[in-house]
């Protein structure tokens, strides 16, 4: 969406149509009618991060909207939800499509942090997957946009040090994760992504160092 009037319209019209339905929906849980009004806002939320490039003057807006969203969340689901982990990680990858790692730093510490609580194992377990599908979604951005993040993709030296540690940190979880768990393609797959990036980026096959 270019134009913001156009994307406001049927981003709010998604949210009308969701919540009309949930308010004739009699059998569906309240929680779970919750949980497509929420997503349903996460529409609005990503045009509006679309369209702050081009129109600064919607960034106060923007996050305003985000940060509603963040309480709303945590009140219906609960700090310990599976389905709060489910959120912070759609969001965390839609940030890491707009190469907004700055924006993915939030969602992956909720979800390392509701994790390190976590005193049972299968959650533990579930979690931890959930995590790498985050982390794995950074680096395939990462890995499939080297050649456009330069240096120009930043306006300061300070944004460059931090994709540095972002990526230095997402290699180190995604190590830590795939060691606890068993041999698998997905873990594979994770090794091959860590090797690219660390060729990439730390031995001069992308133009940001």
């Amino acid at each position: 969406m270019q134009d913001y009037d156009n994307a406001k319209k049927y981003a709010f019209k998604l949210i009308n149509i969701v919540t009309t339905l949930n308010k004739n929906d009699f059998i569906t849980p309240e929680k779970t009618k919750m949980f497509k009004e929420l997503n349903a806002r996460i529409f609005h939320i990503s045009c509006l991060f679309q369209l702050v490039s081009s129109q600064p003057q919607l960034s106060g807006y923007a996050e305003e909207e985000l940060q509603s969203l963040f309480r709303d969340a945590n009140t219906v689901f609960g700090l310990q939800s599976v389905r709060l982990i489910s959120f912070h990680v759609s969001l965390g990858k839609l940030f890491a499509g707009l190469l907004r790692f700055e924006r993915v730093t939030p969602h992956f510490n909720a979800v390392e942090n509701i994790r390190i609580r976590s005193c049972n194992k299968a959650n533990r377990r579930k979690i931890g997957e959930m995590l790498m599908e985050l982390v794995e979604a950074c680096l395939i951005q990462i890995q499939n946009n080297r050649r456009t993040i330069s240096i120009s993709h930043f306006s300061t030296s300070n944004e460059v040090d931090y994709l540095y540690k972002f990526v230095k940190e997402l290699l180190s979880t995604e190590r830590d994760l795939s060691n606890e768990f068993e041999e698998s393609p997905a873990k594979q797959s994770f090794r091959q992504n860590r090797q690219v990036v660390i060729s990439s980026l730390f031995n001069g096959g992308c133009c940001v160092w």
